[in-house]
């Protein structure tokens, strides 16, 4: 069985890039997903990005703090602890083999809006 997980957000820092002993590229980026409805407060998930090789060396020189960009991954890990304060806390780390602008993603969809948001009103 295999995931995919698709984020539309906000690059919340710029990028880290750095090389492996063995020389391969890694870049790590945090991205601030919010869903908002209307009459509700917003609620904002981030997510840990990490990208590997040529990807990772693009995204380095590309992708800055605030850009809003789609990131697609394959690989999901949830971290979970207590806070100082008894508080349960979450990480969401995510290994993307897809970045790109939003604005990119939207043309080569070709369509101005997501249409697969999800309806908290639907029965399922």
């Amino acid at each position: 069985m295999s995931v995919k997980i698709q984020i539309i957000g906000n690059v919340g820092r710029d990028p880290s890039v750095r090389y492996t002993q063995g020389g391969k590229c890694v870049a790590s980026l945090s991205l601030a997903s919010t869903y908002k409805k209307e009459g509700r407060p917003d609620v904002t998930s981030w997510f840990k990005v990490t990208v590997w090789d040529e990807l990772a060396e693009r995204v380095g020189e590309n992708v800055k703090k605030g850009d809003f960009i789609l990131v697609e991954g394959y690989r999901v890990e949830i971290d979970t602890w207590e806070d100082k304060s008894g508080s349960t806390r979450a990480d969401i780390a995510v290994t993307a083999n897809k970045v790109m602008s939003f604005d990119e993603w939207k043309a080569q969809q070709g369509e101005t809006e997501p249409d697969d948001v999800p309806n908290e009103d639907a029965p399922f």
